[in-house]
Formats: structure tokens, sequence, C-alpha cells
């Protein structure tokens, strides 16, 4: 007698694709919202109000600086902070250990 009365949804969570950034960064030069943009991505509207935040490149045009998205530059501070959130491996933290080893063998 198997009855889910679960009324709430199971969440899983994922990073933006490249495509899903490259969409963003076409919608943002046709004036799309953000409220738009996240609508058609099927994402919440702060994610594509923090996507914009973090990839959003100064630029002076005209003497005017302003902020401009970039597809590029939000999918390589992803990568870059991929990459930092590994950590080390264990066997690079002993290398008195396995010189000793080497040592011992040798």
């Amino acid at each position: 007698m198997g009855c889910d009365n679960s009324i709430t949804s199971s969440k899983h969570y994922e990073h933006l694709s490249r495509d899903e950034r490259v969409r963003i960064e076409s919608g943002i030069k046709h004036g799309d919202s953000s409220y738009a943009i996240a609508k058609e991505l099927g994402r919440s509207q702060s994610t594509i109000d923090r996507e914009i935040a973090k990839a959003s490149v100064p630029q002076e045009r005209n003497g005017v600086i302003s902020s401009v998205y970039f597809a590029d530059v939000g999918q390589a501070r992803h990568e870059e902070a991929r990459i930092r959130s590994r950590r080390e491996p264990k066997i690079e933290q002993c290398t008195d250990f396995l010189a000793e080893i080497d040592r011992l063998i040798a």
C-alpha cells in the first residue's frame, strides 16, 4: 500500500550551460527582461540576475562606462570556480612519505 503524500517536488539544480549563457547574452542584446529570459530557459529569475551580475564587464562606449554581459566571461568564471572547488589529491599532500618509500625501495 504505497501512497505518496508528499506535496513538494524534489529539485535537482544544475549549473547553467554554455548554450544557456549564450541565450542570456542574446536576450539582453535584444532587450529582453531577465524575467522573459528566465521563463524561456525554465530557470528562476534570480538565477538569471545573479549570472548577469557575475559575468558583466565594464565597457566604455562614447565616454560612458556601463556593464555588458558576455557569455564567454560567465563560462570562463564558472570553469575557474569549478577548478578551485576541487580538493588537492591526498597523494600530493604526503611528499615526504613518498620520498621515504622511494628511498627504502631503492
